[in-house]
């Protein structure tokens, strides 16, 4: 059995530091691993400007939630806490600027805020990290991550750039995947 797939509970001690809002609550709570990260090593750009990309992670099948192709379908009522890392790049020729949007979207509708960045050089990596939180109370709920190309690309930048795998030449360290998500709930 997978990490995966397995549960595992974590007492979180009010004394950590990393703890700012609602501490005392939050250190009285008992946090579960969903699933720890789930990566995709493969590259994944959006092929046109203005076309949605649903981004891919490794699909699991769990008590609380499935992965598949994408889609996250939430099983079980509760407070979900998911974590996105991922890399983004500017792939191909140099000239002009990509405008890369990701978002959180859902069954319901659109989760928290869009969120933009700009590549305007070939060469230059830009890691994310995006939290959301996530609230479920009737379940079963699908979500999926979304990545587009908007229109104010310009360029080169129109055809070039999203989540990018990039290859370690180091020994002992693993390449870097292009996204990566990990998810903890709280009854």
């Amino acid at each position: 059995m997978s990490v995966a797939n397995t549960l595992i509970k974590l007492k979180v001690n009010e004394n950590e530091e990393h703890i700012e809002d609602n501490a005392d609550e939050i250190a009285s709570k008992t946090f579960n691993i969903a699933f720890q990260e789930l990566e995709n090593y493969t590259n994944q750009i959006p092929i046109n400007t203005d076309e949605i990309l649903t981004l891919q992670f490794t699909n699991i099948i769990n008590p609380l939630i499935d992965v598949n192709n994408g889609i996250f379908t939430i099983k079980v009522n509760a407070n979900y806490l998911f974590t996105l890392n991922g890399q983004l790049q500017r792939t191909g020729s140099s000239g002009g600027v990509s405008f890369i949007n990701y978002r959180l979207n859902s069954s319901i509708g659109q989760i928290g805020s869009t969120q933009c960045v700009e590549l305007s050089d070939s060469s230059t990596t830009i890691p994310i990290s995006k939290t959301f939180l996530l609230p479920v109370k009737n379940a079963p709920l699908t979500i999926w991550f979304e990545a587009v190309r908007n229109d104010a690309s310009t360029g080169n930048g129109r055809t070039d750039g999203g989540f990018i795998t990039i290859p370690s030449t180091t020994p002992g360290f693993s390449n870097t995947p292009s996204l990566g998500i990990s998810c903890v709930y709280m009854p």
